[in-house]
């Protein structure tokens, strides 16, 4: 079930493949909602269509998914279960990209770094790190971003010029954008609207006159 916590109302109802949901996660944009089960099988859904996109099976069947995170692109999940290994899938098409198992126990907590580039979890005795991308792949998802930065900007300019720094309405602006782009365009955007409205704010109160 998913709720509106404004309003306590149930929004969707999503079937799963599994009796009972122990871990689950959203994409970062939003769009997506992963649950891994008690069965060790993973749903991944759309949630505006309420749609299942994806079944994943890797996991020992039986052994409890108690942890699942999306990658900050939402390219890829990664998962860990009671039995004792972890995967990193394709959101895409749902094939494994990486698997480690025999670890040292039941893996309840993993993350990606900020810029995906690498993974960390635990097995309750220690914490291990993962690179998951060559440094090719990083310095260009980085001069892509870089790009991104500068394609965006002018519009998000515009949008707080032509308000005068109203942050209601730079905001309905950008929900009106959001609708046509990707995830990585949605989240470049959202920090440069919160970035630039932060100078805006600066740049007002330092050119206020003083009272004498």
């Amino acid at each position: 079930m998913i709720w509106d916590v404004n309003t306590g109302e149930r929004v969707h109802a999503l079937n799963s493949s599994d009796w009972m949901l122990n871990s689950i996660s959203y994409s970062h944009d939003g769009r997506r909602l992963a649950g891994g089960g008690q069965r060790g099988t993973i749903d991944l859904w759309d949630i505006q269509s309420k749609t299942k996109l994806l079944g994943l099976k890797g996991h020992q069947i039986g052994q409890p998914i108690c942890a699942i995170t999306f990658s900050p692109d939402g390219t890829r999940l990664a998962s860990g279960s009671w039995d004792k290994s972890i995967r990193i899938w394709d959101t895409s098409t749902g094939k494994t990209l990486y698997s480690q198992q025999n670890l040292n126990g039941i893996v309840q907590t993993l993350a990606f770094s900020p810029d995906g580039s690498k993974f960390a979890f635990s097995d309750g005795s220690r914490i291990q790190f993962l690179n998951t991308k060559s440094s090719g792949e990083v310095a260009q998802e980085r001069t892509q971003a870089r790009n991104r930065v500068a394609q965006l900007s002018p519009l998000v300019d515009s949008w707080i010029e032509n308000s005068k720094g109203d942050t209601e309405l730079v905001l309905a602006e950008l929900d009106s954008e959001l609708k046509n782009r990707t995830s990585r365009e949605i989240s470049t955007l959202r920090n440069l609207v919160l970035k630039k409205l932060v100078e805006f704010r600066q740049s007002s109160i330092s050119t206020e006159p003083t009272t004498p």
